[in-house]
């Protein structure tokens, strides 16, 4: 890509479909690693919250930040803690003790999003009842979840999702005042 070509300029190269799928397949590699690896949802948390320059403790907060970059970016990574999690425990190898979050230091509104993502991407009931179990949490987080999970599209596949997550970067990549 072309130096300090940033934004809406950057759709225009020609160069612009490999290096948005180059992007895509290296953030996305390396959140499997990360996944893989075990590193809580609350690492990305607490980078989130760097990233954007504040702490982010209640909904009004969340709320003002949705629509941002660092946050697509934890959406993304906690989704595929997820999906990680979930196949180590349909392997039947082992049954994992930890479900994403550092128990310790997780914030209430972290778990308020993990649980809109678990609606979100239509998580079986069964695995967040394991989770909310195992995290102690109150029983507002799975009623939460349930109408997130009540007022989600149908869950997407693979390469559908794929697609999705693909596109989000891409609208990020593109938008003026972006540097990506």
């Amino acid at each position: 890509m072309p130096v300090d070509v940033y934004g809406p300029a950057l759709a225009h190269q020609k160069e612009f479909p490999a290096y948005l799928s180059y992007y895509n397949r290296i953030e996305k590699n390396t959140m499997w690693k990360h996944a893989d690896r075990h590193f809580p949802t609350t690492y990305y948390w607490k980078n989130m919250e760097k990233e954007l320059g504040r702490q982010i403790n209640t909904l009004k907060e969340l709320n003002s930040i949705r629509n941002t970059n660092a946050f697509r970016k934890y959406k993304r990574y906690a989704h595929t803690f997820d999906e990680s999690t979930i196949s180590v425990m349909e392997s039947t190898y082992r049954n994992p003790t930890d479900f994403g979050n550092d128990l310790a230091n997780a914030k209430w509104i972290e778990w308020w999003v993990r649980a809109e993502i678990w609606g979100k991407y239509k998580i079986e009931p069964h695995y967040v009842k394991k989770w909310v179990e195992n995290a102690g949490l109150h029983s507002s987080y799975y009623h939460h979840y349930e109408k997130a999970f009540d007022d989600a599209p149908p869950k997407m596949t693979l390469i559908q999702r794929e697609k999705a997550d693909k596109e989000s970067l891409k609208g990020f990549m593109i938008a003026k005042g972006s540097t990506m």
